[in-house]
């Protein structure tokens, strides 16, 4: 056979393999592309959260106004279960995306009514603290005294039961939550109580929530109402040097600064106390009324640690910076070269202190 009808017989078994147009030779399996996404190196991108300057309160306004709202469900259909939960003696907390305010006092008003006195509470009010809910309390159920134990033991001799009404109670502090689980466990009480949190649940213990019932409400409802009570303040950083464009400091709220402290240490308690009482009475000095505080009414390191020995709250360096850790993380404490001061208006910083039981 001659090398021309060698190369012609190749060519030709060549072509017989080639595939038909538009079809591929080989097929990509699901391993293939497994390795594939594995191999693929990751993208992630220079912009971050933290970066973008908080809205403005009429920039908010604007897109509010060109935001497409779902229409809020009905769960009117379901108050019948939700009694059913009641009447079995169970007390009932209700989770979902979307604010449950209307419906939950709908349902006070159609069902909850006919069945006893309705105390209603919007956990959510920034004024709305233990002293306030024990005194609604007390006039509620004629107890002697604003005192927990003064209303339970108002509440044994009660010819029906009292119904308490809770709007986002994860909003609200620790020691009235603390109240509210007493409360409920109680024979002639019975608490309807709404989370607006994804964790919420983890502000309670199994054996707290041993007589609760869990509903799903979810309403789709804008937060208009919970939202409503947030100082205007704090959507927007400060035109100087405590905010400003990226990288600057995270404004914290006065409801994340009583978070913040309530799950530190005693001690660090203390030190926050300390210094907020300080800040205080040097704004005072002042007499800046209510204006944003800055690093001249905080406290240098030297006379902090000074400070932090005499109370006992920090022997050395290392400790003390350790305790401030835990703030300065949060943004509850900024520092400023060598000042630390709290970035929280003097009747912010005065609830805070009164909602974390530091008034003193």
């Amino acid at each position: 056979m001659s090398d021309n009808e060698s190369a012609a017989s190749s060519d030709s078994h060549t072509s017989s393999i080639k595939p038909s147009a538009g079809k591929a030779f080989a097929h990509a399996t699901s391993f293939d592309a497994y390795f594939a996404a594995v191999v693929t190196p990751a993208r992630t991108g220079n912009d971050v959260f933290s970066s973008l300057a908080p809205l403005e309160p009429e920039d908010y306004a604007k897109f509010v106004t060109r935001a497409i709202v779902p229409t809020p469900l009905d769960a009117t259909p379901f108050f019948g279960v939700y009694a059913q939960s009641i009447d079995a003696g169970f007390n009932i907390m209700f989770y979902g995306y979307g604010s449950k305010l209307a419906t939950l006092n709908a349902f006070a008003r159609t069902v909850l009514a006919g069945r006893g006195p309705v105390l209603v509470s919007r956990c959510f009010a920034p004024r709305f603290d233990l002293k306030l809910f024990l005194g609604t309390l007390q006039r509620a159920t004629s107890a002697a005294a604003p005192t927990v134990e003064s209303a339970l033991s108002a509440l044994d001799s009660a010819p029906h039961p009292v119904f308490l009404l809770l709007h986002s109670l994860d909003k609200a502090p620790p020691k009235v939550r603390a109240a509210i689980m007493r409360l409920a466990a109680h024979k002639h009480t019975r608490v309807v109580a709404s989370l607006d949190h994804i964790r919420a649940s983890a502000l309670f213990t199994q054996r707290e929530l041993a007589d609760w019932v869990w509903h799903d409400l979810t309403t789709l409802a804008p937060y208009d109402a919970e939202l409503a009570h947030i100082d205007p303040l704090e959507l927007r950083q400060s035109k100087d040097g405590s905010g400003g464009a990226a990288g600057a400091h995270a404004r914290i709220t006065e409801s994340g600064a009583t978070h913040v402290l309530a799950s530190v240490t005693d001690r660090a308690k203390k030190l926050f106390a300390m210094m907020a009482r300080r800040q205080l009475d040097s704004e005072d000095a002042e007499e800046g009324g209510n204006a944003e505080p800055d690093a001249g009414v905080g406290m240098e390191w030297d006379p902090l640690l000074d400070a932090a020995r005499r109370e006992f709250l920090a022997q050395n360096d290392a400790q003390l910076r350790s305790i401030l850790g835990e703030f300065t993380d949060h943004g509850l404490v900024r520092v400023d070269g060598d000042s630390h001061w709290v970035p929280l208006r003097k009747d912010v910083l005065q609830r805070v202190l009164e909602k974390s039981g530091l008034r003193g």
